[in-house]
């Protein structure tokens, strides 16, 4: 990531910034909170077949907060799950089964949807570049393309073997803890029975599920037609369920820098200029990311704040 923006045209990037219209900024925004209200929504919905009575409200600070975490801890979610099985049993006063029951199969359900995603414009993205490819393809691709290739697939492997070896450290250290998750298996395998008996909550289940993921490539259509790049859905698509699963390999907080580095080195692949990929990518991770964090950081410092002045109330009064 670095070496993509040492090598990128700054001027030309804050440029890429200035030309999207404030009517595009506030549409991303608001299909951002659209993403986030339906994610708590299906949370509730999946506490609910698990007969446990929770609003939407509640979803929503829950996942603020595990938001918040995961953009200061290293990256597939650990810390900011943590939280939220925390939160259900802190604050809802659930157990820790039931909790982590809860948090694995909402996983499960969008995961494997994201990974139905993923495989599909995973295979559409490189057989649109091997039924392309050619010999004087080849010698025609410019120096610039090959070098961020390079890059990039070095990038990878780089991230890779960081990701490798700290979940073997991890392994090795936490391996008793690792043993104890076997004890809420009958929980989740009875959880995943009663899901799957209610064939209609499943299908709610892995609709909401796919229109939560297809958001995330719509804003990203949204803003290349806004700064006027002419972008095929599927290739946008492509490159963003990429960039979330390389961002998903545990080596930096927040996963901040592997994903930036992944979208920018698959557009510029693609064919677009480092310094439009560049902006293009940072205006993204802006609303998708930076924004989630910092409404997140906000509303549970609030959240807390407004908790203590209760209890320092109830204790005066009392």
């Amino acid at each position: 990531m670095l070496l993509l923006i040492w090598q990128t045209d700054i001027a030309s990037v804050i440029d890429g910034f200035k030309s999207v219209s404030t009517k595009t900024l506030l549409l991303l925004v608001f299909l951002q909170i659209i993403t986030q209200v339906l994610i708590a929504y299906q949370w509730k919905r999946l506490a609910w077949s698990n007969h446990r009575e929770v609003t939407t409200r509640q979803m929503l600070q829950m996942n603020m907060a595990g938001s918040f975490v995961e953009s200061i801890t290293p990256s597939v979610k650990l810390g900011g799950e943590a939280v939220k099985v925390w939160w259900l049993k802190e604050r809802l006063r659930w157990t820790g089964e039931e909790a982590t029951s809860l948090l694995m199969v909402q996983k499960s359900i969008s995961g494997l949807v994201f990974l139905g995603y993923t495989l599909l414009l995973s295979s559409l993205y490189l057989l649109h570049f091997w039924t392309n490819i050619s010999i004087e393809w080849a010698w025609n691709f410019s120096e610039n393309h090959w070098k961020y290739l390079l890059c990039y697939a070095g990038f990878l492997v780089f991230i890779s073997t960081i990701g490798i070896y700290a979940y073997k450290m991890l392994k090795r250290k936490h391996v008793d803890k690792i043993k104890s998750i076997g004890k809420i298996r009958d929980g989740l395998q009875n959880y995943w029975l009663r899901i799957r008996a209610d064939k209609v909550e499943m299908t709610v289940q892995l609709v909401l599920a796919s229109v939560i993921w297809f958001l995330y490539p719509l804003k990203m259509i949204i803003l290349t037609a806004d700064l006027g790049i002419d972008v095929r859905f599927w290739v946008a698509a492509a490159v963003v369920f990429i960039a979330y699963t390389v961002a998903m390999i545990p080596a930096l907080p927040g996963s901040v820098g592997t994903f930036e580095g992944t979208m920018v080195g698959l557009l510029t692949i693609a064919g677009m200029s480092p310094s439009l990929a560049l902006a293009l990518t940072l205006i993204f991770r802006t609303i998708t990311f930076w924004l989630v964090c910092l409404i997140s950081g906000l509303t549970t410092g609030c959240f807390h704040i407004r908790e203590v002045k209760n209890k320092r109330y109830k204790v005066f009064s009392g």
